[in-house]
């Protein structure tokens, strides 16, 4: 069969930050709340870079936007469980205050960290021309392809936001695996890949449960994510950000 995901089966979720003090965002996790998912899940996590998963992980860690932290709190952890993670980067934003540097990603690269692109700009890619989204893609993988001497065979979406078009773009440019935030496990027909977002309004409980996604959970996310889209759709990303830090 072409084309079969070698993922097939594992539990994918995103991050955005981590903090050891004061969490200030919804997107943010706790660094105890997340040493404790990192604990749990062990030798069982996979990165795009693997790009086999001969065998047969349970789990792939990512984390959006390229903050510093990735650095300074998440980078240390995972090489201290021996475990891997693929990171999305903001191009734009290297170097730039709270956000990773270029001799930081080239050093945890040098670990083993996978990396793959989150855009140039992070600007919503439903909103760009056709020729845009192309330079978004393009020159943002070859920037850190360029910088680490490694292919990047990944895009996350900004905001998670797509179209079959941009999917076919992302191809073309010569990504394998094209990140969404919607929920889901990995599906052997298909290199779309759905995330799970690990934020500060979960529980370890809750947390435990969608590592170990039942029926129910799946039910329960293919719900989540149509209230979420007509939300999105109705407000926008801006403002759907906005009203969600309100609530938090």
């Amino acid at each position: 069969m072409k084309n079969v995901n070698p993922f097939n089966g594992v539990v994918p979720f995103v991050f955005h930050r981590v903090v050891s003090d004061r969490i200030s965002s919804w997107e943010d996790i706790d660094k105890e709340l997340f040493e404790r998912i990192i604990k749990y899940i062990g030798n069982q996590g996979v990165t795009f870079c693997d790009d086999h998963n001969k065998d047969k992980k349970k789990w792939l860690l990512t984390f959006d936007d390229g903050f510093s932290s990735d650095y300074e709190i998440v980078f240390p952890i995972l090489q201290q469980l021996n475990l891997k993670a693929t990171f999305f980067l903001i191009t734009n934003r290297i170097g730039q205050p709270g956000y990773l540097t270029w001799s930081q990603i080239k050093e945890m690269s040098k670990y083993g960290m996978c990396f793959g692109s989150h855009s140039l700009s992070h600007r919503p890619l439903i909103e760009l021309t056709q020729l845009e989204v192309r330079k978004e893609m393009e020159d943002s993988k070859q920037y850190i392809e360029q910088n680490i001497g490694k292919l990047v065979n990944a895009f996350s979406f900004p905001y998670g936001d797509w179209t079959s078009k941009h999917i076919n773009l992302a191809s073309e440019v010569g990504y394998s695996y094209k990140c969404l935030s919607h929920h889901g496990v990995i599906d052997f027909r298909s290199n779309i890949i759905p995330r799970n977002s690990i934020n500060s309004s979960m529980s370890w409980p809750k947390i435990l449960k969608l590592m170990e996604p039942s029926l129910p959970i799946k039910m329960q996310w293919q719900l989540e994510d149509i209230v979420k889209k007509s939300l999105k759709g109705a407000l926008g990303n801006k403002n759907y950000k906005k009203i969600r830090e309100h609530f938090f």
